[in-house]
């Protein structure tokens, strides 16, 4: 029998609370009235008591249990709780710590009202956070904090927030002018430190060319740069104010102010794809510290000049309405430094890549600004804000660098989102009509380029089932063709079964009825568009005569008249890089085809065609992409730049697919006999994949660069 305790003999007669918290009642703790509280039943308000031993504090937080399980939400903002303790006391996993002053030197203050806002939603009886108490003690490695907060999906308007948010201590990275405070365009990026090379904010272009990466003879190469044409290309910065943004301290440091302001501003605004995580809270404020620090970037305009002018002669024939004739103080910075850095792809002179990137991420960071900047903006700066992100989706076409060629995809949503917010259909303009209808035609030129080179399904299209091409909103108010000409009724046209009795008499319509076709193609077919694990042993049981799947085989032959009879309503002869396009759409029919980051892995174990049939119709298709690529390259030429006959953007992803298709056949090991006779030997097939390989070196892009050396690799295991 055991004896009790005189005091524990009289502590039973007490009365004892009713209400104890879920600590309390797992460890079967009685309660008294004349104890003090424990923590847990403080802050939730709930009057039990229970003797506990006081932890003795560890000497350092290096050494502490950072726990495997994500902490509560509610014990997190707890800390925020106001308290007469001279320490924030932190739980997690269980235990009890104490941040003493010489680590509070780590801490981030955070003195927002999304703090009060979020915790109020998670914790209804805490008190306001007034701002006058420390943060929550974080550890500089944030390990064990944010490495996994689970917000509750059903009390708060976030669903869940993983990651850390104090990584840039963690990497030794200097916060500078980041993209994560915008989740709705970028991830958080473990290379951050490699991302952001090009970021050099506080230094001059100028200052630059006498670094290792430009050499000192950068300035005048470029001056002296064949082919610029900078003393009659009308793509030009005005000169009218001078040299005051670079002479005036002042005005740069009104700038700077300008744009901390706006930036300010901007963070609290609505995004346009998802709203924002609770981190960003944390980056926001180091994001305008460092541009207020920092300031605006200054820019060496001759550089931009030759850029533009670039731009001018390679990229403005193809895009009718994409350039201006002259840009002002008044004038968006992020319109001309995109159209700069575009036009720096094609600029062979040493250094010049990295000067095209660095025009590139500050054009981003200028877009970011004005973009999240809650305001009213006139009609012509929302077409500004849209060419801007069709300039810097066209960037990673040309550019040849990897993560601007991946981030395509990414400028292609938010282009397509924020053409929708500012109603770049609806809104018709008399006095911006010719620009407006330039850039949606840049607009669906993307678009097809997504469908074609990234063989991917059209992003743009009306919320049906079954997409046509009369279910996209094209209308004859906007387009540059002749007014008696209606885009809608050329396509039901076309598409009528038999031969068309709609004649195609201009480049325009041309050109923007093969883009209908290619996204309507994208969403219909689906060899081109066919993953590795969607080939399985039932789809080639179901194979008819024709090599292809049965149920998709009248689709096939839909198209296939769809684009003979497209062919031959033309009144005229289509453009050159028009029929380019024209022949890769048919190779998105018949061939399935690696993407550039599976042949750099050699990630070749897809099927890439069904039948004999469609290798004889893919080669044909590759051949005449070729034979327009030879015929292109020799018409573009430095004397011919003010005929127009230059090379199209899409010139090296097209013989690079071409060649690709060649060097597929081979490398699949076919059979000769079932080729057509111009290619029924792999002698042959060897001539038209080194072809290629010639042919994409004329093209001055980044880009040609990066297939050329993948050719000259694929043909070296051939």
């Amino acid at each position: 029998m055991k004896v009790l305790h005189p005091e524990a003999r009289e502590n039973l007669k007490r009365p004892r609370s009713t209400v104890a918290c879920d600590s309390c009642c797992a460890n079967k703790v009685k309660c008294d009235v004349d104890r003090p509280p424990c923590r847990r039943c403080t802050i939730k308000r709930i009057s039990c008591t229970f003797d506990r031993p006081l932890q003795r504090v560890k000497p350092s937080l290096s050494t502490t249990k950072t726990g495997t399980e994500p902490a509560a939400a509610g014990n997190i903002l707890s800390s925020f709780d106001s308290r007469t303790t001279p320490h924030v006391h932190a739980e997690i996993g269980g235990t009890d710590e104490v941040m003493t002053p010489s680590h509070s030197s780590n801490v981030r203050f955070i003195d927002s009202p999304e703090v009060n806002q979020i915790a109020d939603s998670y914790c209804p009886t805490l008190p306001p956070f007034d701002g006058t108490i420390e943060p929550l003690a974080a550890h500089s490695s944030a390990g064990n904090i944010a490495g996994g907060i689970e917000l509750p999906q059903e009390d708060g308007p976030f669903s869940s927030f993983s990651g850390n948010l104090f990584a840039w201590q963690d990497e030794g990275v200097e916060p500078s002018y980041q993209d994560v405070i915008f989740p709705s365009i970028f991830e958080v990026s473990e290379n951050v430190a490699a991302d952001y090379n090009f970021d050099l904010f506080t230094e001059d272009l100028l200052r630059l060319h006498a670094s290792e990466s430009l050499p000192g003879t950068f300035a005048s190469d470029l001056m002296s740069f064949n082919g610029t044409g900078m003393a009659t290309s009308p793509l030009r910065l005005d000169y009218s104010y001078g040299n005051a943004l670079q002479e005036n301290q002042n005005m740069e440091l009104e700038a700077a102010n300008v744009a901390a302001e706006r930036l300010k501003e901007s963070t609290n605004a609505t995004f346009v794809s998802r709203p924002q995580s609770p981190g960003v809270l944390t980056e926001q404020s180091q994001w305008m510290k460092s541009l207020v620090a920092q300031g605006r970037p200054s820019f060496d305009r001759d550089v931009i000049n030759a850029f533009l002018a670039l731009f001018e002669d390679n990229i403005s024939a193809f895009f009718p309405g994409s350039g201006q004739t002259k840009f002002t103080r008044e004038s968006p910075r992020h319109i001309y430094l995109a159209m700069a850095g575009v036009g720096g792809c094609f600029c062979s002179i040493e250094g010049s890549t990295q000067v095209a990137k660095w025009f590139y991420y500050n054009a981003r960071r200028e877009l970011f600004t004005d973009v999240y900047h809650s305001r009213r903006r006139t009609f012509d700066e929302k077409l500004c804000v849209i060419q801007t992100f069709c300039l810097l989706e066209l960037f990673g076409y040309l550019c040849g660098d990897q993560r601007a060629y991946e981030l395509t995809e990414v400028w292609h949503l938010e282009m397509l989102q924020i053409a929708r917010q500012f109603g770049l259909w609806t809104s018709a303009k008399s006095d911006s009509e010719e620009r407006q209808s330039g850039i949606i035609h840049i607009l669906y030129t993307l678009e097809c380029y997504r469908t074609i080179i990234l063989q991917r399904p059209a992003m743009f299209y009306a919320p049906t089932a079954q997409p046509a091409p009369s279910s996209f909103p094209f209308s004859s108010s906007w387009w540059l063709g002749p007014k008696e000409e209606s885009l809608e009724t050329t396509l039901q046209s076309i598409a009528s079964h038999g031969t068309s009795t709609k004649r195609i008499k201009s480049s325009s319509m041309s050109f923007l009825s093969l883009c209908a076709i290619s996204l309507s193609a994208s969403q219909s077919t689906c060899i081109g568009n066919l993953e590795p694990s969607q080939s399985s042993e039932q789809d080639i049981s179901k194979k008819g005569d024709q090599g292809a799947p049965s149920q998709d085989h009248s689709t096939r032959k839909f198209f296939e008249m769809l684009l003979n009879n497209w062919r031959c309503s033309h009144a005229i002869a289509p453009e050159p890089s028009t029929m380019m396009l024209f022949h890769l759409l048919h190779l998105n029919i018949y061939v399935s085809l690696s993407s550039l980051q599976d042949v750099e892995q050699w990630n070749l174990r897809h099927r890439c065609f069904y039948s004999d049939e469609d290798k004889a119709k893919s080669l044909w298709h590759a051949g005449h992409v070729l034979r327009l690529a030879k015929d292109m390259s020799m018409l573009a030429t430095p004397e011919a730049r003010e005929s127009g006959t230059l090379l199209p953007p899409h010139f090296p992803h097209a013989v690079f697919l071409a060649s690709l298709c060649f060097w597929r056949v081979d490398y699949e090991e076919t059979n000769d006999d079932s080729m057509p006779g111009a290619y029924n030997n792999g002698i042959t097939r060897g001539k038209e994949i080194q072809l290629g390989e010639s042919l994409i070196s004329r093209h001055r892009s980044g880009m040609a660069r990066v297939y050329k050396k993948v050719l000259e690799r694929l043909r070296s295991v051939v």
